[in-house]
């Protein structure tokens, strides 16, 4: 059996059989790469045969600029034309179909009828002069004197108690510390000493929350803390069981009194009123109801 030699070939397929003739008829290695290649970046590979796809160098290179062998050199250039407006090349805003009021700004549709705000702040309410800071009736000056008036009750009632409270602490001053200890006389320290403590802590706070609410509900426009004075002007009797400067509650409670009965109250506590309960419009039932889709989605 004769031995066959043949010329080693990279690109050739393993199945494929070696041509003995033409490998040694043909040129060498050497001349055929001189003869059949054209360019550096060309290879005399056939496609079909190692399953590779043939690409241009110059088509894959992002930064080639020059022409290629299959595009011709364009040697009349025409000059770029000025850059168009981009507003003048968007489409035009079309009306919707069905419709009669012009093209909104905004997205969607105009409505038919005018969004309506809010009115501005009436200057006055039922004749009756309104603050501009707050949009509430003006506080007359008989409102803010029986206001201070109030409180000036509640703090005396607060004061005149922690001073009973700071001398009764005191073991040889608690017989003589207020007006109810002295009545009943009790040993410091026994069970009756500590029920008159105690209830000396409930007449202060009741000799203080009566003139705060009533002056609280005085600001904010309550007829009913004219009442209410009255009310502050009772709890004040309760100074008789504490020490002599609680009567002073009683003298601010009654002068609080007395300026929320004047006229100039009176028309304060009607226009807040006014203010704070508005006539409620009358609800008229709607006697034709459309059902289905709004006419615009028809």
């Amino acid at each position: 059996m004769t031995e066959q030699h043949g010329t080693y070939h990279p690109t050739r397929r393993a199945a494929d059989p070696i041509d003995t003739d033409a490998t040694a008829s043909g040129p060498t290695g050497a001349d055929q790469n001189a003869s059949d290649l054209t360019g550096a970046d060309q290879t005399a590979i056939d496609p079909a045969a190692t399953d590779l796809t043939y690409t241009d160098p110059t088509a894959s290179d992002p930064t080639a600029t020059g022409p290629t062998a299959t595009e011709p050199a364009n040697t009349n250039p025409t000059p770029a034309g000025p850059a168009s407006d981009p507003e003048s090349a968007a489409p035009a805003r079309q009306q919707a179909p069905g419709t009669d009021t012009a093209p909104s700004e905004g997205l969607g549709d105009a409505p038919e009828e005018p969004i309506v705000s809010l009115p501005p702040i009436a200057a006055e309410l039922a004749g009756y002069p309104l603050s501009k800071r707050t949009g509430e009736p003006r506080r007359p000056p008989v409102i803010v004197g029986a206001v201070a008036a109030f409180t000036c009750s509640a703090v005396v009632a607060v004061v005149t108690y922690w001073w009973y409270w700071w001398v009764a602490i005191h073991i040889e001053n608690f017989a003589t510390s207020s007006k109810l200890i002295e009545l009943f006389d009790p040993r410091p320290g026994s069970g009756s000493s500590v029920v008159l403590v105690c209830v000396m802590a409930i007449i202060g706070v009741i000799m203080t929350a009566g003139p705060a609410l009533a002056g609280y509900n005085a600001w904010h426009g309550a007829l009913w803390s004219r009442f209410a004075g009255f009310a502050a002007c009772a709890t004040s009797l309760l100074a008789f069981f504490m020490i002599p400067w609680s009567w002073l509650a009683l003298i601010f409670a009654a002068i609080g009194t007395g300026l929320i009965w004047l006229p100039q109250a009176k028309r304060y506590f009607d226009a807040y009123d006014h203010f704070a309960n508005p006539p409620r419009p009358a609800i008229v039932p709607k006697t034709k109801v459309a059902y289905g889709p709004a006419p615009r989605f028809r």
